[in-house]
């Protein structure tokens, strides 16, 4: 199984939403659209409401993403910001 393979279904199993969905132009997660969508509540972030709704193990799971996307394409700001908003 590739890491695309596995991030695809670990994110579908976790969230009930297809990975696709949320991965931007450049091959990231778009956090502000995953945002919205579980609906994280003004002044929470969502690393608090991800753990709040989906267990730790989600959080840890999008944290790891994120991490993959920085290494699949090497924007380490892209990734900073996303973990400022997210975390």
């Amino acid at each position: 199984m590739t890491k695309k393979e596995y991030y695809t279904i670990k994110f579908r199993r976790l969230f009930n939403l297809k990975l696709s969905d949320y991965i931007d132009i450049t091959g990231g997660l778009d956090a502000f659209a995953f945002d919205r969508r579980v609906k994280t509540p003004d002044g929470l972030s969502t690393y608090d409401h991800v753990v709040e709704i989906y267990g730790e193990d989600a959080q840890q799971f999008l944290k790891s993403l994120l991490y993959f996307n920085m290494y699949y394409d090497g924007n380490e700001e892209y990734v900073e910001e996303l973990q400022q908003k997210l975390f």
